[in-house]
């Protein structure tokens, strides 16, 4: 898990006057980031979309409500996709909203089961 640490003092400041935030991996590399960013930007063939599609399994898709319409809601639906909007969260849906995401699962694995 990264740890985080600035630089040490009478280091480099920004424009600001403040030091800037260095990230390092648990092993102390501050490239570490750079890499999983890099990496994250490249994406995945097919995408992870695709798969998820492709999958002839039962699926849900749970996405924060404050994020709006998901683009492209209408082919995952169309492929057997149960998209559920969650309320009060953002990106971490189990932390933010535990209740909920629970209430959701739930449904989506008790709708499974009667397919």
């Amino acid at each position: 898990m990264p740890s985080t640490s600035f630089w040490p003092a009478g280091g480099r400041t920004s424009g600001t006057g403040r030091r800037p935030l260095v990230v390092h991996d648990a092993a102390g590399r501050p490239e570490a980031l750079h890499r999983s960013a890099v990496h994250l930007t490249r994406g995945t063939v097919p995408t992870v979309r695709e798969l998820l599609l492709d999958l002839k399994t039962p699926r849900t898709y749970l996405l924060p409500e404050a994020d709006g319409p998901l683009p492209g809601t209408d082919a995952l639906t169309e492929a057997g996709v149960s998209v559920v909007a969650i309320p009060d969260c953002r990106h971490n849906i189990m932390l933010d909203n535990p209740e909920a995401f629970a209430r959701a699962t739930a449904a989506a694995l008790t709708d499974r089961d009667q397919d």
